[in-house]
């Protein structure tokens, strides 16, 4: 399957078969209750949807009519923004799986540097002088040593990514305080947090293209 045909396929949207009917409904009847549907309200039912409830179970928890939250979704590309939360969460996931790995081989680089301290001047004496330090006590401490670096061995070959561990991203993968004169400090944001601004930036536009026409 070709690339281009593998995108023509993924969805666009998931309002789809009774969900789409009542957003039609809707829509016709025009747009009963949307008025109270204002942004504090909408980021609510957004963050809902981000965690993996449907609009049904929006509607209920908040008790919104689910018109309302379909036509919020529809009309500020709910589905859109989710899956551009989804691949923001698989990358930050993928840096977090390197960091953790790239922690984990210093502790077993530190934990072998004990066990050749520890065994270096023993190892060194017995050559020399054919002593009796390695013992069966130490010979099995000196087996944890070769299983340690066994470990070190299979956790050194790194996943590959297009992207270094460190990097800024500025817009809503950012969040940029000033706190001097000539000092600024940049925090990112959650895939999440990111997600929600974009939606919420979106929602605002549109508020502002309907107070234009009015």
């Amino acid at each position: 399957m070709s690339k281009e045909k593998a995108l023509e396929e993924r969805p666009t949207t998931d309002i789809v078969g009774r969900d789409q009917e009542i957003l039609k409904e809707f829509m016709e009847a025009g747009l009963p209750g949307i008025a109270d549907a204002d942004e504090k309200k909408t980021a609510k039912m957004f963050d809902l949807y981000l965690n993996g409830q449907n609009y049904t179970q929006i509607s209920n928890i908040l008790r919104v009519p689910k018109g309302v939250i379909l036509y919020l979704s529809h009309r500020c590309k709910w589905f859109e923004h989710r899956q551009e939360f989804l691949i923001g969460l698989e990358e930050n996931n993928k840096r977090r799986i390197i960091e953790t790995k790239l922690m984990s081989q210093d502790i077993l680089l530190k934990a072998i540097q004990m066990w050749h301290k520890k065994f270096g001047s023993k190892i060194n004496r017995y050559l020399r002088e054919e002593s009796d330090d390695m013992t069966p006590q130490n010979l099995k401490e000196f087996d944890r040593y070769l299983k340690t670096l066994d470990l070190l061995q299979k956790s050194i070959a790194l996943p590959e990514t297009k992207s270094p561990l460190v990097n800024v991203n500025l817009g809503n993968n950012a969040t940029i305080t000033k706190t001097g004169d000539n000092e600024i400090e940049i925090t990112a944001n959650s895939p999440k947090e990111s997600a929600k601004l974009n939606m919420l930036k979106y929602y605002a536009d549109l508020e502002r293209e309907n107070d234009k026409k009015k």
